[in-house]
């Protein structure tokens, strides 16, 4: 087993291997705990059912892709009256469920896509050795929007660029907290209009 710290991980993972290829830097991990809860019951579980591996794809490091190969495990819920038989343990802060990349990494995208355009920011994650896709980088600054804890009073409407030249949606900010309240797939006067009639409280 090897300790660095290059590769922040999670208490509960552990590097195996690493080796350098072609394609850049590949990373066996493995889970470690001996004890996982169950996301639905929370009852504390040794019985694993399967294992199964998840291809991830990391920040750069060295100029050089990143890619992670987690060895995880599915276990059988122990309370007989949970619903959930089967669960795989998860690192949600490190690593949303059926995400491909690590949340180190979808942070990284998301500040080149809040900096640049969508093809901008293609272009300098190739060239940081982060390739991505400008659907990509909308889907994670999509995610970015968190459900609002007030109605807004006042706002700040923007336009930005999803392809820069050809295609650009609406930012809308609440004012007071300095807070994305929603991102519209296009700056149509029309569509501004609309989102406004949806939220009254807007003066």
């Amino acid at each position: 087993m090897i300790t660095t710290s290059f590769l922040p991980l999670p208490a509960d993972l552990s590097i195996e291997q690493v080796t350098t290829t072609d394609d850049g830097v590949q990373v066996s991990i493995r889970a470690t705990s001996e004890l996982v809860r169950c996301p639905v019951c929370d009852t504390a579980s040794n019985r694993v059912q399967s294992t199964y591996e998840r291809t991830v794809a990391d920040v750069p490091c060295g100029g050089q892709r990143v890619t992670l190969h987690l060895h995880m495990r599915r276990f059988g819920c122990r309370s007989p009256t949970c619903p959930r038989r089967i669960f795989a343990e998860q690192f949600p802060d490190w690593l949303l469920p059926r995400a491909c990349h690590t949340q180190h990494r979808r942070h990284a995208v998301v500040m080149l896509g809040l900096a640049t355009s969508g093809s901008q920011a293609v272009r300098i994650a190739h060239a940081l050795a982060m390739p991505t896709s400008p659907a990509t980088i909308n889907r994670a600054i999509m995610r970015l929007m968190p459900p609002p804890s007030s109605a807004p009073l006042q706002v700040g409407i923007d336009d930005f660029a999803l392809l820069r030249g050809h295609r650009y949606g609406t930012i809308v900010i609440a004012l007071s907290r300095h807070q994305v309240l929603d991102l519209l797939a296009d700056r149509a006067a029309t569509m501004v209009a609309a989102w406004l009639r949806r939220h009254p409280s807007v003066a």
